[in-house]
């Protein structure tokens, strides 16, 4: 992994309780899996393997995260603090043959536009917020948002349907529906196995537990370029 890049932290980070009643150990090691993750869709190289991985993902081990913690940080802390975050719905740790997938739930609201990421880790309503007065101001915030969840969800059948039904979601669902989708999509690596997109949103699945029938595995991928 290079050391290109930044990400984004919002604030509001403060008041949750991943952070305001973690350890200082903890801490560092939020920081540290939110700096090792991919803000794209990209491809790995682990243990002489290429693996593809979502935005948000990376394929690491405890050792070597300790590792890039730093001074003090072990892998037992580091498992500790994975098993915190999952309870937290903050992150999940997932194990195979192949190493760990680390997957941050919400890295799609935290690193979207600045508007949009405001709106949605805040739970406010649209009318809330300043941004501005003009119609197509809202239209592109909608169109935004949904393109989020339509991309992410990555099953792209019936999206004019899709666009409807989200057009007429709260603001409050929508952020816990993109909060969901990352661990539904973890529990059905295989697209075809998911529910359609529109049968996800009228059956308001997103309120449904998350059940991963067997381990989640990285899917190897013989592409050749390795993009970090």
């Amino acid at each position: 992994m290079g050391n290109k890049g930044w990400i984004k932290v919002h604030r509001i980070l403060l008041d949750k309780p991943v952070w305001k009643n973690a350890t200082s150990a903890h801490k560092v090691v939020l920081i540290t899996i939110l700096l090792m993750a991919n803000h794209e869709k990209n491809e790995w190289e682990w243990n002489g393997k290429k693996f593809k991985v979502s935005p948000g993902q990376f394929v690491s081990s405890l050792r070597l995260i300790a590792g890039r913690c730093g001074k003090n940080i072990t892998p037992r802390i580091v498992r500790n603090a994975l098993e915190r975050f999952k309870k937290l719905e903050f992150a999940t740790s997932t194990v195979s043959s192949e190493g760990r997938i680390i997957t941050i739930l919400n890295w799609d609201i935290y690193q979207a536009n600045e508007q949009f990421k405001y709106n949605q880790v805040t739970n406010l309503r649209q009318s809330d917020v300043k941004i501005g007065s003009t119609n197509n101001n809202k239209k592109n915030e909608k169109n935004d948002s949904f393109e989020h969840f339509w991309n992410r969800y990555d099953k792209k059948v019936g999206k004019k349907r899709c666009l409807a039904i989200w057009s007429k979601l709260l603001e409050e669902d929508k952020a816990k529906i993109l909060a969901h989708v990352p661990r539904y999509v973890m529990s059905k690596p295989n697209k075809q196995f998911r529910k359609d997109p529109a049968t996800y949103l009228n059956g308001e699945h997103w309120l449904d537990d998350v059940i991963y029938n067997e381990e989640v595995k990285a899917q190897p991928t013989k592409a050749t370029g390795i993009k970090f």
